[in-house]
Order: C-alpha cells, then structure tokens, then sequence
C-alpha cells in the first residue's frame, strides 16, 4: 500500500496492509487512464465528515467549513473527535470509491458486527480495514451510528451534473494527461479513479491500492466551483494530489530526526503544493501562473501568481526543495 507523510495517522499501517489482499481492482474496466467520478458513496461519507467538523493534522483543511453540512448528532461528533484510531475513515471512501451510501453502510456495519466480507466482494477491503482498526466496543458501536448518519446525509445530495464530471475528464484527457505522462508512469500512477466531492478541503486523499499495479489508484479532491472559462481549479487539486508518492519518498531520505506527526504532516503538505507547482511549470507552463494563484487562494492567502509570495506561503527547507 503507498501512502503519505500528509497523513501520518495513528493507526497501524502493518494492519491494513494485512488485509490489502482482498483490495479489488478499482480500475478495472480502465487499464490505462484516470476516470473522473463523483459517487453517492464518498460523497455522502465526506459530508458527514465535514459536518463533524472530524479535521486531520496538517497545515490545510481536510474539509471545507460549509454551512450545508449534514447535522451530525453530538455524541457521534464527540466519538469520532476525541479517538485518533477514527482517522481512517478520512481515507475509508477511496477503498470502495465507486460505491453508493448503501454499500458505504454495509461497510461499516460490518465492521461493527465483525462480519467481513469474503475476497472479491465491493465492500470487503473497506470493511477488512476498519474491523482491524478499530475492534474495540466502542469504536465499532460508533461505526453502527455512523453507517445511519451517511444513510441520512445521502438523501439529502444534490447530484453533481454530468456534464460537469464530463468537462472535467475532457480537459484532464486533452491537456493534462498527454503532458503529464513521463511523470505519471515514473511514478507508477498510470491510471486510477479521482473522486470529487465537494465537502473535500484544499487537502485531499491518494491511495496507491496493490504496490504492483500501476493503473488502480485513488484520489479524492475538492470539486471547486468551476470557473466561467475553466475546470481547472479542480484539476490543481490533482496534479498536487499525485506529487504525494514522489514527497513520500524524499520525506523519508530527507528526514534527519524524529518528528512529530503534526510536523511531518505539515512538512510533506507544503511540499506536496511545491511539488505540483514545480511539475505544472515544466509539463504546463502556461499554468502555473494560475497554479499558483489558486493555492494562494485555497491557503486563505491573498491570491497572487507572484512566485516569491508562493514560495512564502508554502515554505520548505532548501534542501527538500532541491530534491
């Protein structure tokens, strides 16, 4: 499994890769490609979430503070806020990302009850997870509250519009993806599912499912309101969004003491929005003006494309910024 120093939790890692057998391909059907999406399942989960107010560490939101968040009962709120092992649901909907609140559901129920699905089945890698993250009867107790809350939070979605999940796919196709390629493959991120939900913050999710299969990853990103000549604030979001397995790698040559999760967390995050400026410049030029204004922007900054000011808002030690 790859994962990211921006989301240094406290659950074991070991755990879940003891059940990442039973990850399905979440790819499959695209062998090559990203496939936009914007699922009932994720994004009834990121609004419960969000409605929380169930915040991860790090220097960015992992959820925008609207005011149309789903009421979560207080005692769910309380549960989830005062228990780290409860970080894994940031991360639950990219492991069964093409599901509905129906399945998410059936996930965590099972969890709670301890019943897990056999290998093969959509929701068995998701329930595996959270029954290995969280046995405890409390923790599961909480999962069996929160299964109904997502159910309810679901009713009430708007659907995101085709055609905007359309336009989205058209402008990664044509544009990005083409000019993006050497890095992609580098890096083993050839293809996947990209989850938009609107409920996301500036801060978003990868999941590198099976370590030998390039083409079935997850990322999960904020759909921001689309511009009047351009998709292309969301699209920012994921070319970020995929620098994480490269600042994974470099945090770990790079790091010489042990730190704190807060400030490793804040280390990679920062790095992550440096990363993707650095690999707009080069594969899209003509963008990273614009790159750099929209992180500005999402950071609460002042919007600006001047570099200098970038650089200040997202700072990273010199020799991090060189490798």
């Amino acid at each position: 499994m790859r994962s990211s120093p921006s989301r240094v939790l406290s659950w074991s890692l070991a755990a879940l890769t003891a059940v990442l057998a039973a990850a399905p391909a979440h790819a499959q059907g695209a062998a090559t490609g990203w496939r936009f999406a914007a699922p009932e399942g994720a994004r009834a989960m990121f609004a419960v979430l969000s409605g929380a107010r169930f915040e991860g560490v790090g220097p960015l939101h992992f959820y925008k503070r609207a005011g149309d968040a789903p009421i979560v009962p207080d005692s769910l709120r309380r549960a989830l806020t005062r228990d780290a092992s409860f970080e894994v649901l940031h991360f639950f909907p990219l492991y069964l990302p093409l599901g509905d609140a129906r399945l998410a559901a059936a996930a965590l129920r099972g969890a709670a009850s301890g019943r897990v699905p056999s290998a093969g089945h959509p929701a068995a890698f998701a329930t595996a997870a959270l029954a290995s993250v969280l046995p405890r009867d409390d923790q599961r107790a909480t999962l069996t509250a929160l299964a109904s809350t997502v159910e309810r939070a679901a009713s009430s979605l708007a659907p995101v519009p085709d055609s905007r999940v359309a336009e989205l796919q058209r402008r990664w196709d044509t544009q990005f993806a083409p000019r993006l390629a050497p890095y992609l493959t580098a890096q083993r991120l050839v293809g996947g599912i990209i989850l938009l939900s609107e409920s996301l913050g500036p801060e978003g999710r990868i999941f590198g499912g099976r370590p030998d299969d390039a083409t079935d990853n997850v990322v999960a990103v904020t759909l921001l309101p689309a511009a009047p000549t351009s998709d292309d604030a969301t699209l920012f979001a994921v070319v970020r969004e995929l620098c994480f397995p490269l600042v994974t790698r470099l945090a770990s040559r790079q790091r010489a003491t042990a730190a704190g999760r807060d400030v490793e967390a804040a280390r990679a995050s920062l790095a992550a929005v440096r990363c993707g400026e650095q690999l707009t410049a080069r594969a899209l030029p003509e963008l990273a003006a614009e790159y750099r204004r929209q992180w500005m922007s999402l950071a609460g900054r002042t919007a600006s494309t001047d570099p200098t000011a970038f650089q200040e808002a997202f700072p990273i030690d010199s020799s991090f910024d060189q490798a």
